[in-house]
């Protein structure tokens, strides 16, 4: 007999079409790190039988390659084909200080399923983060209402401070205030969920909660499918999820 957990997960996985990733921080790959080097460089002559003089040190230049030259760097290669993996497209969008993050952001986030975004998009610095998100919230409720699941991925460990700070944030709106409830780390009401999850480079600290990127595609899933979770709303995730897979078929 199948787990109704796994039942909820693979209705999940079956409407799941995209996801949008947010971060200042994602590398393609490996990332070339500039290390220092100190040689020895030898002096003097081999036909000379006077003894040597010290031998002077030089300075080089090596190349270090590393998977992670900062403690907040996503590797977007690797959670990319995490995505694929689980038959979703995922893009990725790298914002840079100066430009109209908000509006590129949540523009994306209107055709994903699932956003993922990093909680400091400066260094130091949530208020991009909770701006994106806020845009977002408020796009959702403009159209209607949808489900909708808003994953922090982030380096810093603390994450109910993390939600309290978030809520604070939504309280301050009109538009949001009172529609979303905090449950320990998580936010969320009857069609939404805002999450924190910590990147593999967060330091030790009780409130942590460490997926690496090869597995985060996997965790949003089951975590998306709690907003289904019943009978009635699962089958009726199922059906949209039908109706989507058949859309090019009209």
């Amino acid at each position: 007999m199948i787990d109704l957990n796994t039942h909820y997960a693979e209705s999940a996985r079956r409407f799941l079409q995209t996801a949008i990733v947010i971060d200042d921080q994602a590398m393609m790959g490996s990332v070339e790190t500039i290390v220092p080097v100190r040689l020895e460089v030898p002096t003097g002559s081999l036909f000379n039988s006077e003894p040597e003089p010290e031998p002077q040190a030089a300075i080089a230049i090596a190349v270090e390659d590393r998977a992670a030259a900062s403690s907040a760097t996503l590797n977007a290669k690797l959670l990319s084909q995490a995505f694929l993996d689980q038959s979703m497209i995922c893009g990725l969008y790298r914002p840079d200080m100066g430009e109209d993050r908000v509006n590129r952001a949540s523009g994306a986030a209107d055709a994903a399923d699932i956003v993922v975004v990093d909680w400091h998009l400066e260094t130091g610095n949530s208020r991009p983060a909770k701006e994106i998100i806020l845009r977002i919230l408020k796009n959702d409720i403009d159209a209607k209402g949808r489900l909708r699941l808003i994953a922090i991925y982030t380096s810093q460990a603390g994450r109910e401070a993390i939600a309290t700070d978030l809520l604070a944030e939504l309280e301050q709106d009109e538009t949001l205030r009172g529609r979303f409830a905090r449950s320990g780390s998580d936010i969320g009401n009857i069609s939404t969920r805002i999450i924190v999850l910590n990147k593999r480079t967060t330091p030790e600290a009780a409130d942590r909660d460490e997926v690496n990127e090869e597995r985060l595609p996997e965790r949003l899933i089951f975590e998306f499918a709690k907003l289904s979770e019943g009978v009635v709303p699962s089958f009726a995730l199922s059906s949209v999820a039908a109706v989507r897979q058949g859309a090019h078929h009209v």
